[in-house]
């Protein structure tokens, strides 16, 4: 029962003591003549395109791989 009473305690400081790292204030906008005429995103406004599903890709494939030569090391009537 201490240790929960302890455990409690520190994640309630935790938690409490982290809220002000969330509050920033927003930069100031640009200057007249700074950057193109309307005041655009970070990074120019750059397309992502298919990078979004390059992770989960790679994260299906691993698996896949995985799951292969766990499954052919353990098969029935192998040697090796």
């Amino acid at each position: 029962m201490r240790t929960i009473k302890i455990h409690l305690i520190i994640f309630v400081l935790c938690f409490f003591s982290s809220f002000p790292v969330f509050a920033q204030d927003p930069p100031p906008p640009p200057e007249d003549g700074h950057g193109s005429e309307a005041n655009g995103s970070p990074g120019g406004g750059a397309p992502i395109d298919g990078s979004p599903f390059i992770l989960p890709l790679l994260a299906v494939g691993y698996g896949a791989i995985k799951w292969y030569r766990n499954h052919n090391k353990y098969a029935v009537g192998k040697s090796g």
